[in-house]
């Protein structure tokens, strides 16, 4: 379903995607943390984008020693 090089997605299957709801995906938009397409009123996502945004969310956990 999101397969394959430059798949533009819309807001709703960018938020399943991301497993985010709909609203956060927005927000996260209006903060310009995450890059969205905008063609007059329609906004979409680039999947390369989002999964940019996924690395970037990536944290190490530091190991807790007993």
């Amino acid at each position: 379903m999101f397969e394959g090089n430059g798949k533009i997605l819309t807001v709703r299957e960018a938020a399943k995607f991301l497993r985010l709801s709909e609203r956060m995906l927005w927000e996260l938009t209006k903060r310009g943390k995450i890059v969205a397409i905008r063609v007059g009123r329609r906004v979409t996502y680039d999947i390369q984008d989002l999964l940019a945004w996924v690395e970037r969310q990536k944290v190490r956990l530091a190991t807790v020693e007993s």
